[in-house]
């Protein structure tokens, strides 16, 4: 499924999602769809494009495969993420619903490919957003205790 994904990628082109700028390790295609499944993820109000723009700097520094594999994930939902067999919608030009539903869809798949992709981008999204001090009060969290002063 994913050597299906990338050949559809290369065979449709890869341009950028209007908006989408060039990320440091993903590239502006698969940074627009990591924008694209964080708006469908996060909480309303959540910054996606910063969420994104981290990832990619983190991602940046870090273990080239494990990103390349994320690149791949994305690329296999942007292109393949169509509601029905006939239509050829990339993923990041669906509205928040429909990429919501795709990605609720693919995580109750019965193909254990796109499970593994669905969740692995949700435990991204979740993970990024909660790592963030904006979204602590929301949960409760009053931040590390790590190198606070005392009263």
């Amino acid at each position: 499924m994913l050597a299906g994904g990338w050949l559809v990628a290369q065979g449709l082109g890869q341009r950028p999602p209007s908006g989408a700028s060039s990320g440091a390790f993903l590239g502006a295609s698969a940074l627009g769809t990591l924008i694209a499944t964080l708006e469908a993820l996060l909480p309303g109000g959540a910054d996606a494009r910063a969420v994104a723009i981290d990832v990619d700097a983190f991602l940046a520094q870090g273990d080239r495969v494990l990103g390349g594999q994320l690149q791949l994930a994305l690329g296999v939902l942007e292109h393949s993420a169509a509601l029905s067999p006939l239509a050829s919608v990339r993923f990041s030009r669906l509205s928040v619903a429909q990429r919501r539903h795709v990605i609720e869809t693919w995580r109750r798949s019965r193909w254990g490919t796109r499970r593994r992709i669905a969740d692995a981008l949700r435990r991204l999204a979740l993970f990024s957003w909660y790592s963030r001090p904006e979204a602590w009060d929301a949960i409760g969290y009053d931040g590390p205790w790590i190198g606070r002063r005392g009263p």
